[in-house]
């Protein structure tokens, strides 16, 4: 009861400082006025009607915003921030793995706090021996690398573990022990790198018009596929042509994906709307007039034009 008066004490001084006697005058005398005439009572009933709730939302606006703090400079504090331990488990030969850091900062906009961060590499011990790297392997059943192990009291954070499982991994032993890591990725059992997709810009540069193939740089990041390497073909080159003939590509420019693409799934689904898989697991992009650009019709030899951008209605 008494948080509830100081509460509204606190609001009353805001809204009556300099005094609850003028301010109330400001905003009353005016319809204090017109309702001592009797030939407008009614009219100021109304007014006196629409106007309390207004006063009664003002209140509680003016409430909310004291409580949390936005006024008075009084600061609640909100659930304690849970501590947590974290060990990135990796390997020093893939430079070109996923990058934890996207986790970790995921991880910590649910209101956690971490206190500690190690990295251990599971590549083979001195003298036979196992590492500490390779002994968390065997323990928690890891089978693709970089991944990554939160130690936190989880049985006083039920939220964290729905947060947390099971759709990203699971808990072992106290420990919660990330599976769904992206491409690329070491995989344990072949001693391999997964996820390495060889991306390739077939163009014609003779047709000026034809939109830029750069534009599908910044898709296939949302997509999350890596765009180190890419390389650009031309359909005047040898290369080109055999791309051309080999795939009987009829719309340039455009992107041709081999490799291991299956491993990103998010691609394979959105795929389905815009290319072609070939028999070798290749795929082409073949719906060009997404692009919102020209393009060029090899079997017309004619350049098909982006449509004329629709005009603004009228205001």
């Amino acid at each position: 009861m008494k948080k509830i008066v100081s509460f509204f004490a606190a609001i009353k001084d805001r809204l009556f400082k300099g005094g609850e006697t003028n301010w109330f005058r400001k905003i009353f005398a005016p319809i204090k006025k017109l309702y001592a005439k009797d030939q407008e009572k009614t009219f100021v009933r109304g007014l006196m009607m629409g106007l309390i709730p207004a006063v009664i939302l003002l209140l509680v606006i003016l409430g909310a915003l004291y409580w949390t703090g936005v006024l008075g400079g009084k600061k609640v504090a909100g659930p304690e921030p849970v501590k947590v331990k974290v060990t990135i488990l990796t390997k020093k030969d893939c430079p070109n793995c996923w990058d934890t850091k996207l986790f970790l900062d995921a991880v910590t906009r649910q209101n956690l706090k971490i206190t500690n961060k190690k990295t251990v590499y599971a590549d083979k011990g001195l003298l036979g021996m196992k590492s500490e790297g390779e002994k968390m392997v065997e323990k928690y059943k890891i089978t693709k690398l970089p991944t990554i192990i939160l130690e936190a009291d989880f049985d006083k954070n039920k939220e964290l573990v729905s947060f947390l499982t099971p759709a990203l991994g699971d808990i072992i032993d106290g420990k919660f022990v990330l599976r769904q890591v992206i491409p690329p990725y070491y995989d344990v059992a072949s001693n391999k790198i997964k996820g390495g997709v060889n991306i390739t810009y077939l163009t014609d540069q003779s047709c000026k018009e034809c939109y830029d193939v750069k534009l599908h740089d910044r898709a296939l990041t949302n997509l999350g596929v890596p765009t180190t390497g890419i390389k650009t073909v031309d359909i005047s080159s040898d290369e080109g042509k055999q791309l051309v003939s080999k795939y009987s590509i009829k719309l340039v420019p455009t992107l041709i994906l081999s490799g291991e693409v299956s491993e990103y799934q998010t691609l394979v689904q959105v795929w389905k709307d815009v290319g072609t898989v070939t028999s070798d697991g290749t795929y082409i992009f073949t719906d060009l007039g997404v692009m919102g650009g020209s393009y060029k019709d090899l079997s017309k030899n004619q350049i098909i034009k982006a449509p004329a951008p629709t005009p603004a209605p009228a205001q």
